[in-house]
């Protein structure tokens, strides 16, 4: 039964061109490298719909759209890339990976069962209303733009990269990231999220946008992150929001007590107060 069952694996790994693999005792697979599990719906896309060139070198050997992880994977050196799928769920996916995790185009309701630290984290386009499971750390750039979220609980402790929740209906601001690597090259995405909303609100951007509903805001204007963090952190230090309930009493005592107590001149809130996405008590 025990060389039928690694037989099998083995036939598993060749079938998805897995290559430099090891089959663990407990019919787990260990790959030195990368995994390649783009469905065809990938190929499809950029290489039919958009007509892109197909580059020199590069295998189109994906003839499947996968609903759920073909092996158990244990240890991944490389990158782990299941793009285009039907997956709903991560059972199977590696407990370590040294490289990226691509998820984009799936539709994953839980992201229960990813590592605790990858390169990359791209997860857009799913069907999670929910962080719970996502890596704690993500050393370079995190998107989970179009998806189904109303909170930020449970988002990487650590991104290095940027960070983009667009096309999402954040309206609880606890769980939004305190810290991020401000290079260069780190930014943040929230356009149409209602908490971008609720921002702009209160504060302009100071880069030269209208306000801070603003698609991206750069590491170039650390000051207009830290203003974001900052404004944040009051939002929820005087209970403004409440899941998507918006109370209007507590942020009119932020508004004054950010001119008087914090020194700080925010926008003039308008008479009726009517936020996208919020329901006003």
């Amino acid at each position: 039964m025990k060389f039928n069952k690694f037989n099998e694996i083995d036939s598993i790994c060749k079938k998805y061109n897995l290559e430099n693999y090891t089959i663990n005792s407990d019919g787990s697979v260990d790959v030195d490298g990368d995994v390649d599990l783009r469905g065809i719906g990938f190929w499809n896309y950029f290489y039919g719909e958009r007509k892109l060139r197909i580059p020199r070198g590069e295998k189109v050997e994906s003839k499947w759209t996968l609903n759920k992880l073909p092996l158990k994977f244990r240890y991944v050196s490389g990158d782990f890339d299941c793009r285009f799928n039907n997956l709903s769920d991560l059972k199977g996916c590696p407990i370590k990976i040294e490289g990226s995790l691509y998820l984009y185009h799936n539709k994953l309701k839980s992201l229960e069962g990813c590592p605790d630290e990858v390169d990359r984290l791209l997860i857009s386009d799913n069907e999670l209303e929910s962080l719970k499971g996502c890596p704690k750390r993500v050393r370079g750039d995190f998107n989970c733009s179009n998806n189904k979220l109303t909170s930020l609980e449970f988002s990487p402790n650590w991104v290095g990269g940027y960070f983009s929740i667009d096309d999402n209906p954040v309206t609880d601001p606890k769980g939004f990231p305190s810290k991020i690597n401000l290079g260069i090259n780190s930014s943040i995405f929230w356009k149409n999220t209602p908490l971008s909303k609720l921002v702009s609100l209160l504060v302009d951007n100071k880069c030269g946008c209208q306000d801070l509903g603003c698609p991206s805001i750069s590491g170039n204007h650390s000051q207009d992150w830290k203003l974001i963090c900052e404004v944040i952190n009051m939002i929820n230090q005087y209970d403004v929001v409440n899941g998507s309930d918006l109370n209007t009493t507590n942020l009119q005592r932020l508004y004054y007590d950010m001119i008087d107590e914090y020194d700080m001149y925010p926008k003039r809130l308008p008479k009726d107060i009517e936020v996208e996405g919020y329901n006003i008590i």
